[in-house]
């Protein structure tokens, strides 16, 4: 039984690298990825008001298509929660929000590898969105939703 399931695995990997290596022939138009995100911030103090802001994880999806060998269009969406706390000496007050990233970028990919590595420039634009929830004991009265621009 192990000795078929060690010839499977074998099997299957040399397969998925001969099918690697065919997508690396062919030229790929399309591409989907997504990443883990962190927002880490410092906490800050003055005129008797703390600031303290969660870290939290989020993710970003993307789509790509190459419009030739070295020009792609991208377009990526992200999202994160933060809780914003701000601690007077009367209470504190905090506000949480869903983070929205929305961009469109434009990408210059070198049209030779170097050294199994394919560099690329690329510059975009977009907004950030930070809309409250609005749940309980995150909410304060009068948190409207607020967007920002933003680049790459």
């Amino acid at each position: 039984m192990r000795r078929q399931f060690a010839v499977a695995a074998v099997l299957g990997i040399l397969i998925s690298a001969s099918g690697e290596t065919a997508q690396e022939q062919q030229e790929r138009r399309q591409e989907i990825s997504t990443q883990g995100a962190g927002v880490f911030t410092r906490d800050s103090s003055g005129n008797g008001i703390n600031q303290h802001a969660t870290d939290t994880g989020g993710f970003l999806l993307s789509y790509r298509y190459h419009l030739n060998r070295w020009f792609a269009a991208d377009a990526t969406y992200g999202y994160a929660r933060n809780t914003q706390q701000n601690v007077t000496s009367t209470g504190a007050l905090n506000v949480q929000a869903n983070v929205h990233q929305a961009t469109g970028i434009l990408v210059v990919t070198m049209p030779h590898r170097i050294v199994k590595l394919t560099p690329y420039l690329l510059a975009g634009a977009g907004a950030l969105i930070l809309d409250p929830t609005g749940n309980s004991g995150g909410f304060i009265s009068g948190a409207t939703s607020q967007a920002k621009p933003a680049f790459v």
